[in-house]
């Protein structure tokens, strides 16, 4: 991405960059991946992105769907007035099940 980003192995955090574009969509499945493999709850800190992506935003709600499926944790963290809460609703999206206000 272009503001890469980071992973914490330790809470299997996904924090976003600034701008979430239509590249950074495969960087976020893979980290997605990687931290599911980890098998702790998973969590996704969108409270400082400014621009998002729909498929961006499709891979956050499959990734929640794959959480319910396995009976694993899954949070997206995003403040309601952020781009992230922004972008599901103009893409006439739900958002995933598991949001937390920052």
């Amino acid at each position: 991405m272009s503001n890469e980003t980071r992973v914490s192995s330790a809470l299997d955090t996904i924090m976003l960059a600034e701008e979430v574009g239509l590249r950074d969509a495969s960087e976020l499945y893979a980290s997605l991946l990687r931290a599911f493999e980890c098998g702790g709850p998973v969590v996704v800190d969108a409270s400082h992105a400014v621009s998002m992506h729909v498929s961006a935003l499709q891979v956050l709600a499959a990734a929640s769907r794959h959480a319910a499926e396995q009976g694993k944790g899954f949070t997206l963290i995003a403040p309601e007035s952020c781009a992230c809460v922004n972008a599901f609703s103009r893409a006439g999206m739900t958002l995933p099940a598991a949001v937390q206000a920052a």
